[in-house]
């Protein structure tokens, strides 16, 4: 009998405590919102940056959350790695919203609404995103990744570029490639419309350029100087130069030319080797890498290019004019003779 009582303790007591454990865990499951998007416009409006040129985009996104289960009070999106400015959140009837711009792999906007357990909650997020423009006067072009990303399903989607008012385009294409024109408030605009959110980003290009806006590699620039951590990136550059000069140093003065060739050999392969941890470190520091790598590859060609250009012509003309010595003469200098041997060599 007393075996009885105690086994049903025993089962009492391990009930008790498994219920202790589920709760806690359960009770976040439980209270997860369950929604969809249902409906997602971003709109693109060139306007005039600090020096009068349309360089800056002002962007419009009009969110509608569709809540089956709540409750749901709030939410995000991340917005690329521009410089962001004048930032605004209302509701669908304009009231403003509280957020919060936080500057993290991306840029992110966080935004609250009071709790909806069940129903439609529209979101209007607003703001700047400054030197957003790149090419030239002959064509300019406008690409945004962040837009295709979302944790939830997507649907009714729209993306719409407003085109500069009197401007008049001879070449115009998007991304994805179902655009049309259409008027919008007035202006000419270029649309994209999808059931469904895909994975593709939105993108424009158009001709004539009205402005001279980011080249490739100022967009590189601006994506490692605007974020702290992408400064690191430009940490095995610096490496790879400091060791072409030291380097080059120490072996122009007991090397000659032989030395400069092999300090340039070490140089380029440091570069090479730089631009390959500078890819990797992109990758992981910026969600938006498959733009940044390609680029910082560019930028690491050019610095080998620059490497090779130092380490062939400034440490030859250091060798040729201080590791020289007066007994030469005779032969020509150094390097003339394949050794100076007949002048008892460099440094005499």
């Amino acid at each position: 009998m007393n075996i009885v009582k105690t086994n049903t303790v025993r089962i009492l007591v391990g009930l008790a405590l498994t219920l202790v454990i589920l709760l806690p865990i359960a009770a976040p499951v439980a209270a997860q919102a369950a929604y969809t998007v249902s409906h997602y416009e971003a709109t693109f409006e060139l306007v005039p940056d600090s020096a009068g040129e349309l360089r800056d985009v002002v962007v419009t996104l009009a969110v509608t959350y569709n809540v089956t289960s709540g409750p749901k009070s709030g939410g995000f999106k991340f917005i690329g790695t521009l410089p962001v400015k004048d930032v605004s959140v209302t509701d669908g009837d304009g009231k403003p919203l509280d957020f919060k711009l936080e500057e993290l792999k991306e840029n992110r906007i966080t935004w609250h609404f009071p709790p909806v357990n069940q129903g439609q909650q529209t979101v209007i997020v607003r703001f700047t995103l400054v030197g957003a423009v790149e090419g030239s006067l002959k064509e300019n072009s406008l690409r945004f990744e962040w837009v295709k990303n979302w944790r939830v399903p997507v649907y009714d989607v729209t993306y719409r570029f407003v085109l500069p008012e009197d401007y008049v385009y001879e070449t115009m294409g998007t991304e994805p490639a179902e655009g049309r024109l259409i008027l919008y408030q007035g202006r000419v605009a270029v649309e994209v419309h999808m059931d469904q959110l895909s994975d593709h980003p939105f993108a424009v290009h158009f001709s004539p350029g009205v402005t001279r806006g980011r080249s490739r590699l100022a967009s590189t620039v601006t994506a490692l100087l605007s974020k702290p951590e992408c400064i690191v990136v430009g940490l095995p550059f610096l490496a790879a130069l400091l060791a072409w000069y030291f380097f080059s140093r120490s072996t122009t003065s007991s090397g000659g030319h032989s030395g400069c060739r092999r300090a340039t050999i070490i140089a380029v392969l440091t570069g090479i080797i730089a631009v390959l941890v500078s890819i990797i470190i992109t990758w992981i520091f910026s969600d938006s890498a498959s733009i940044v790598a390609p680029l910082m590859a560019e930028l690491g060609v050019g610095f080998i290019l620059i490497m090779v250009f130092l380490g062939l012509v400034f440490p030859s003309r250091s060798t040729a004019s201080s590791g020289g010595c007066s007994g030469c003469s005779s032969c020509g200098g150094c390097g003339g003779c394949g050794g100076c041997g007949g002048c008892g060599g460099c440094g005499g």
